[in-house]
């Protein structure tokens, strides 16, 4: 059972009283509440004071948001963030969180898509997570809710890019990525093992992959956070080698095609994304393959709900500013956007039917504050009923 999202707007409104700012050092500080309803994690309540620091422009260069909050099933967690957008084109997260009860998450990750203000893009990623409510419902694109099944994923996962722009809009990147997963008992005793309900299916006793990637992407868009207008195509390509570090061999080709306008105002923007992928391999870890669920896919459904070797994604949503005003001591503006979330998965691309494809729609809460910070709430209705996700950033 899910909190019903209106129950959080009033905390927010509320929120503008705990509001400071010094305007010599252009800082703002928000007392929100932390109020999660995850679909596979359940009811989180907490609170979240949030720290945002402003350049001379009044634009967010950097937010601290430490939390502390209680769940049922992971007890009592502190949470340590920290956002920080040094450039238009660069940022940097920092993540430390840990629970009563088994979870925790540390993450490091930075990007910057004109390092030095040069041609080249530079990346990184560092993350050690331990998740007692991951899922798993078995592969295919009609499992039954009944077979539901929990886990503990802990893993360690490394990602290093170097890009290059070969003219002004398209860049190759080159990435390694290594990721070691061990499969635990999950922290939902009232939910089968996935280690004995699927034991059969390659990655249930864990697995280490190493995966080489090269992606070419052409980005037109005019704001890499907050695009109101252009075109993101990225075309990628990888494989995996049972070799040193790996313990897998797989193949994986992604496209993912994005498209923002504007209807003669930047408060109202159509946006548009086609993704699709494909691994091919004998024996692929079920976490490394094609999935769908979650807040930035099917946005009525928990992460991963549904797996195979190929899925197919279209969302499309509108997004209205319907409001802006000064507060909490920032330039806030406030978004109301109705979304269409379709998706599938297969076997095959040969395999793929109309009949298997899971309709979403929705609605998306937004609170924006220029040129990089979106916060939201999603909420969308499926054929599994009503979830709502929020979280920072647009879904795509």
């Amino acid at each position: 059972m899910h909190r019903s999202p209106i129950l959080w707007i009033p905390f927010l409104i509320l929120s503008a009283s705990a509001q400071s700012e010094t305007p010599e050092q252009k800082r703002s500080l928000l007392i929100l509440p932390d109020i999660n309803t995850d679909p596979n994690e359940g009811e989180t309540f907490g609170i979240l004071p949030v720290w945002m620091m402003k350049n001379v422009r009044g634009e967010v260069r950097r937010i601290y948001a430490p939390s502390l909050n209680y769940n049922e099933e992971a007890g009592v967690t502190g949470t340590f963030r920290l956002f920080d957008y040094p450039a238009d084109e660069a940022e940097m997260k920092l993540i430390a969180s840990v629970s009563q009860e088994n979870n925790m998450r540390l993450v490091f990750d930075y990007v910057d898509r004109e390092y030095a203000g040069s041609r080249y893009l530079i990346g990184g990623r560092i993350e050690y997570s331990q998740n007692g409510f991951a899922r798993f419902y078995g592969v295919g694109p009609n499992t039954r809710v009944s077979a539901e099944s929990n886990f503990s994923r802990d893993q360690l996962r490394m990602e290093a890019t170097l890009g290059a722009y070969l003219f002004s809009k398209f860049r190759i990147d080159f990435s390694e990525k290594f990721r070691m997963v061990d499969v635990e008992r999950g922290l939902l005793n009232e939910l089968p093992d996935t280690r004995q309900a699927f034991r059969n299916v390659a990655g249930t006793t864990g697995a280490q992959v190493w995966t080489h990637e090269v992606a070419l992407t052409f980005d037109g868009r005019n704001n890499g956070n907050m695009p109101s207008e252009g075109i993101l195509a990225k075309l990628s390509g990888a494989f995996a080698i049972n070799e040193l570090f790996g313990q897998a061999d797989y193949e994986r080709v992604a496209l993912d095609f994005r498209i923002f306008h504007s209807w003669g105002s930047p408060d109202k923007v159509t946006a548009l994304r086609l993704n699709t992928e494909a691994v091919a391999g004998d024996n692929i870890p079920f976490f490394e393959l094609s999935a769908l669920g979650g807040s930035d896919t099917l946005r009525a459904y928990g992460a991963d709900r549904i797996t195979d070797r190929v899925r197919v994604l279209f969302n499309v949503e509108q997004r209205f500013i319907v409001h802006k005003r000064h507060v909490f001591g920032l330039d806030a503006e406030f978004e109301v956007s109705p979304f269409i979330d379709l998706g599938t998965v297969a076997d095959d691309y040969g395999s793929l039917a109309f009949d298997d494809i899971k309709p979403v729609i929705g609605l998306g809460l937004r609170g924006l504050t220029r040129p990089d910070v979106v916060g939201s709430m999603d909420i969308g209705i499926g054929e599994e009923g009503v979830q709502v996700f929020l979280g920072l950033g647009y879904a795509f």
